[in-house]
Formats: structure tokens, sequence, C-alpha cells
């Protein structure tokens, strides 16, 4: 009895590997048809096919790590029907935040979407580009991403939508001012540093939208936690200039010191860059620290001559030993 029992116990398990096996097969046939009617010459049914490959990633998210799975998806966000690439959008969007990889493979496709004709598309990709920086603060494209967005609120024919302005201002709100409490400031200045060596204009733009809105809804504000939340503001982007104020110092002791004098240099101007920035929003940010900054300041504009004139010096030696 023991033997018969071992063999049923055998054949139901090869009868369900079989059937796994059949359901695989039929499931990958199935997905390269689904994939298929998203090529198809009508609009409703590649819109219907895009349904259907949600239905499925619904199950299982790690289709979406397939080429065949990720080369139709960009193919179908440049479809030209606007209805069919906010819908693929929208599928990417609802998935790639379950799977980091997922975040990483598919940023470039999303990051592409900010340019593209149809407004819908563009909020679109604001929103899931919002939703990556939230969930992921250490993202490595987090700096790049604020710079795509700042170009894109600076563009006045791809912004000019109110709608589209206003969900870009709250995605740079969200992703600056409502941080964990315990997250260093420094890293925010940081990437204010990097953020202004290419769109320092932009960043000045949206920080006066900033404090317009902070000194507005003060001046509106009723109830005790309304002031509270623009105080709060307010204190953060002190603690900012603080920081940046610390950093400059910071650059000053490298650029006599390290070794990479360009690169201490760039910190360096960098820094300054930033500070003029938050000096033109609002003079009054630097009040603190403009006793600091007067005493340094003829010292700092030096280090960055002497910088200058090693890498210079460096740069006609090794041009002499050519």
């Amino acid at each position: 009895s023991q033997t018969h029992t071992g063999r049923s116990r055998s054949l139901v398990i090869c009868r369900e590997d079989s059937a796994k096996r059949i359901l695989r097969t039929l499931s990958v046939k199935l997905l390269h048809c689904i994939l298929g009617s998203l090529m198809h010459s009508r609009i409703s049914i590649r819109a219907d096919a895009v349904k259907a490959v949600a239905t499925i990633l619904a199950v299982d998210p790690d289709v979406m790590n397939r080429p065949i799975v990720k080369s139709s998806v960009e193919a179908r966000l440049s479809d030209k029907s606007i209805k069919v690439r906010e819908a693929v959008l929208g599928l990417v969007g609802k998935h790639i935040l379950a799977r980091q990889s997922l975040a990483s493979g598919y940023y470039e496709i999303v990051r592409a979407r900010l340019l593209d004709k149809g407004v819908s598309v563009r909020k679109q990709a604001v929103k899931i580009l919002r939703n990556i920086m939230i969930s992921q603060p250490k993202h490595p494209k987090r700096v790049d991403t604020c710079k795509y967005l700042l170009n894109l609120y600076d563009d006045k024919m791809l912004c000019s939508e109110k709608s589209l302005r206003v969900i870009v201002q709250e995605t740079l709100w969200k992703v600056w001012f409502e941080r964990d409490e315990k997250d260093d400031v420094k890293d925010l200045a940081l990437e204010f540093v990097a953020i202004t060596e290419r769109s320092s204009t932009q960043l000045l733009s949206i920080f006066k939208t900033f404090w317009e809105k902070v000194h507005e809804d003060g001046a509106h504000a009723e109830e005790e936690n309304d002031r509270m939340e623009d105080n709060k503001i307010v204190s953060q982007t002190r603690a900012i200039v603080k920081s940046l104020v610390g950093l400059l110092l910071d650059s000053e002791e490298l650029v006599g010191t390290s070794e990479d004098v360009v690169a201490a240099a760039e910190r360096l101007t960098g820094t300054l860059r930033t500070l003029l920035v938050f000096a033109e929003l609002d003079p009054a940010l630097l009040v603190r620290s403009i006793f600091i900054l007067s005493d340094r300041i003829t010292h700092i504009l030096r280090c960055l001559v002497h910088t200058s004139t090693r890498t210079l010096r460096n740069s006609d030696h090794l041009h002499s030993k050519m």
C-alpha cells in the first residue's frame, strides 16, 4: 500500500508539473499575441491590448523586465494616438514602483515623455518621476530629474498650460520640502549646488513662485497651523542657506588641500552661485551669515585665483612634456 501511495504522489506531482509547463507555454503565447495587438492599425484595439497587458502585470509585474515587453511598451509610447500613449504610460507608472529594477529600467523611457506633444502625457510623466523620487530618495538620477523638471517648467511652449505648471511646482515642492526630518539638510544643499550648475535661472524662477505662495498663504492664514507650516518652509530655506555657507567654508579649505583642485574649485564656485540664487530670492535669508561671508569672501576669491593659477601651471607642464 505504501508503494501504491508513493506512486500516486509521484503521478500527481508529474501531472502538476506538466500542467504548469502547459500554462507557462500558453501564457507566453498569449502574451506574444497581446503584444502583437499593440501594433494593430486600429486605435481602439491597441488601447484594449494595453488593458490586457495591464491585467497580466497585475498578476506578475516582473513581466515588465522581459525585453519583448519593454520594447513593445517603448514603441507604443511613440504611438500617434495620445490616448494610447497616455494609457501605456499609466500602465508603466502603476507597476514600476513595485520593483526598484523596473524604476531604473524604465526611467529614461518615462523621462523622454516630458517632451511629449500631449499635455496629458507630460503630466503623467511628471507624476511618475515624482513617485520615483519620493519612494527612492537616493535615486541616482534625482538631480538630473530635478533639472529636467526645471527645464520643462521654464519652457514656455511645453509648459504653457497652468495645470501642468502647477503639477511641476507641487512635485518639486514635495521632493524638496516634504522630506523626512531625519534627512540631512546638507544633502539637499549639495543637490541645489549640482542643480545650479546649469539651471540656476530656472531654480530662482520656481523658488520665487514658492516664496510668493508662502507669503500669500501666510498673509491669509487664519489658523495657527497654517502659519506654522509657512514658517516651517521659511525655516527650512534658512537651514539650506546656513548649510550652503558651511559648504562654502569647507570648499575654501578643500581648494587649499585637495589634489583635485579643479573639482574643489567647481564645488566652491557652485556653492557661491547657489548662494547668489537665494540672495536674489530674499536678501534677508543671508542676514545671519553676512558677517561670516564678508569676513571670508576676499580670502575665498584669492583661493579661486590661486586654484586657477595652479590649474594653468599644471596644464602648461603637461603640454611641455608632450
